[in-house]
Parts: C-alpha cells; structure tokens; sequence
C-alpha cells in the first residue's frame, strides 16, 4: 500500500543541515578575506578619485587644489583669491566606510597647471586593513597610479 504522506523525513532534514554547516564553515575563512580585500581595493579607488578631482579643480579654477589627508578622513580644498578656502564635495570617513586605515602626506597640492607642488619623485598613500595593503602613487608630475606604484 502506498503512504500519502509528502515531505521529507528527520534524517534528510538534518543531513542537509550538517551538508550545509560544513560548507559554510569551509566558505567563510575564504568570505571574510574577500570581503577584506574589496573593503581595502574600493578605498584605494575613492583615493584615488579624491586626488584626480583635487588635480581637475586646480586646472579648472587656475587655482592651487589641495588634497587633505587627515587620519582616514580626505576632501578637497580650493584656494580663492584672498586667502579664503573651499570645500569641494564632502569630507569622507574612508574608516567608517570601509574600516581601513590611510597613511601617507596629509596633504597634495597641485598647482593651476596641474602639477603636483614640493612633492618628492613619488610620494604614495597606503590604504591598510589587516594583514591587506595597498597604495595609491602620486608622481611629481601629478599622475595618479594605483598600478605602477612598485612598492
């Protein structure tokens, strides 16, 4: 006689259960990592987006830009004729976003012709978390590089 009972029985619930389990435990050691890595590579890139915005409003307003570090918080400043300074876009916390920690010059200026000012031949800012590393270059011209930096 056939049963009309559907579903599944205690043992196949709690083999997928154990089947699941491991996998994960196996899976978030190599999650944790990644995560780790895209937190250090999406920094790297707002760095690097912050300095180009920095060296485009230089040349776009003929005026000194600089790019200001401070801890793990970076903007942009713009200095107006009559020693006032602005502020372009928002300060952002690259620590609160993506638990990293920047270390480097606190600050980059370019000059109106986009030049880097009183920097050596390469002056890099390194974004750390944990154990992951990398940097971002700024060359004496003003070029900015997250893959040439050879450091």
């Amino acid at each position: 006689m056939r049963s009309s009972r559907r579903g599944f029985t205690l043992a196949e619930l709690l083999i997928v259960i154990v089947i699941m389990g491991v996998v994960s435990v196996i899976a978030l050691p190599k999650a944790t990592d990644m995560m780790t890595s895209l937190g250090v590579r999406s920094a790297t890139q707002s760095v690097a987006a912050y300095l180009a915005r920095t060296r485009a409003a230089a040349i776009q307003t003929g005026r000194t830009a600089t790019f200001v570090r401070s801890g793990n918080v970076v903007w942009v400043r713009v200095t107006r004729s009559g020693g006032a300074v602005d502020t372009i876009g928002r300060p952002r916390d690259l620590a609160a976003e993506h638990s990293v920690t920047l270390s480097g010059p606190d600050t980059i200026a370019y000059n109106p012709r986009g030049f880097a000012v009183a920097l050596p031949a390469t002056t890099a800012i390194v974004v750390t978390r944990d154990s992951e590393r990398d940097s971002v270059c700024i060359f004496g011209l003003g070029k900015i590089s997250t893959t040439q930096c050879g450091f």
